[in-house]
């Protein structure tokens, strides 16, 4: 489906189209970003359909230049690497990068925006990766570990959130596979199944043992015997008491001398000792200067009864008074008002009429910077 032909008029429409609706700042870079690899897998994506595919690339770098995903960061892990456990852990058979994630293991889930944030870095890590080999299968596998699943986790919010997201990166998913779903996720899977289509829910594989043996799904082959055994010996740790506790990021999670078979939580022998291990964020290890900063600005004192900022959704426009670039810079993404988490500008407004009640207010951003481009331009997608 992605001819010659219809990715060269694709490049052209896509190129045309930013010339008359965005900014400068909006049209750098877009031209190294429409590789080649890109372009077709949003031709594919769209069934060869040259205006749908357009319209998908065109959607695609406008939220790129808005958001600046390529160096967010979960700022629950910042303050607490053990927060989430969604990690790549290696290649399967095929040369897919597969991402694991423990429910069990995950200290901190039940924030949606965080949740995202946390996806979002670990595909934005995984397709940079993917991209530097073209040849190669340009998809990921995710692993999902439901052991420790719980009423609290059965809402739509992060599915949602998720789902969303998941049309920035069309043709990325090769796999997912639900492991030990239980029958506590039957009735969450109800309400969650209608927010993905069919060729998605067509990738997804139910299992129940990873035994190799004739109960072996036939699907897990092809995640190869070195991915599948260090799967089995991962999914058992989490089961232990270890897992409250375990260092993901440490050679044996932080406890070499114990007597437990050895395992590498960080991932398989080949991948932790190759060359792409380092090209994925550890929050363990801190952020470093590969995320955009996370601060905490201090408001203690407000202009005219306001905070002296616009906002555009949760990210700071322009400033109302010189008075409050103080403490705003222009670009400033809220994340949280005293502590309290921030998903959308509802929220925003909700906990900053609290805060307003006694001040000073803590407010944690995402301090993108005017005009940070970081990261943005890339062939990835």
């Amino acid at each position: 489906m992605a001819t010659l032909e219809n990715r060269a008029a694709v490049r052209k429409k896509v190129l045309a189209g930013a010339e008359d609706t965005l900014e400068e700042r909006g049209r750098k870079g877009l031209d190294a970003w429409l590789t080649d690899v890109t372009v077709d897998r949003y031709i594919v994506a769209n069934n060869g359909v040259v205006d749908d595919a357009v319209g998908q690339l065109t959607e695609t770098w406008t939220w790129r230049v808005e958001s600046q995903p390529r160096w967010l960061c979960c700022h629950l892990c910042i303050r607490d690497p053990m927060a989430h456990s969604l990690r790549a852990v290696g290649f399967d058979a095929l040369q897919r990068v597969v991402l694991y994630s423990s429910f069990a293991a995950s200290k901190n889930r039940y924030e949606a925006r965080a949740n995202v944030l946390h996806l979002q870095r670990c595909m934005e890590d995984a397709q940079m990766v993917l991209d530097a080999n073209p040849t190669g299968p340009g998809k990921w596998v995710f692993f999902i570990d439901f052991h420790g699943f719980s009423l609290a986790d059965a809402t739509t919010n992060t599915a949602q959130y998720a789902a969303s997201l998941l049309k920035y990166y069309p043709e990325r998913l090769g796999l997912v596979v639900v492991y030990d779903c239980g029958v506590m996720f039957e009735a969450f899977w109800a309400v969650v199944s209608p927010l993905l289509n069919e060729i998605t829910k067509a990738k997804m594989c139910f299992v129940s043992t990873l035994n190799d043996d004739e109960s072996l799904d036939p699907t897990l082959k092809n995640l190869g015997s070195e991915m599948l055994d260090w799967l089995r010996r991962e999914t058992a740790e989490n089961r232990t008491d270890f897992c409250e506790t375990k260092q993901y990021w440490k050679e044996a999670g932080g406890c070499p001398c114990d007597s437990r078979p050895a395992h590498d939580p960080r991932g398989t022998k080949d991948f932790v000792e190759g060359a792409h291990y380092r090209e994925f964020l550890s929050y363990g290890e801190g952020p470093g200067d590969d995320t955009v900063p996370v601060v905490d600005i201090t408001v203690d004192r407000l202009f005219g009864g306001k905070l002296g900022v616009r906002l555009k959704n949760l990210t700071v426009s322009g400033l109302d008074t010189e008075e409050a670039g103080e403490f705003w810079h222009v670009g400033d993404e809220v994340l949280e008002v005293n502590g309290c988490a921030v998903g959308e500008a509802a929220d925003f407004g909700r906990e900053i009429r609290e805060a307003l009640k006694a001040l000073p207010m803590t407010i944690k951003v995402f301090r993108h910077g005017p005009g940070d481009q970081s990261g943005l331009f890339t062939n990835g997608s």
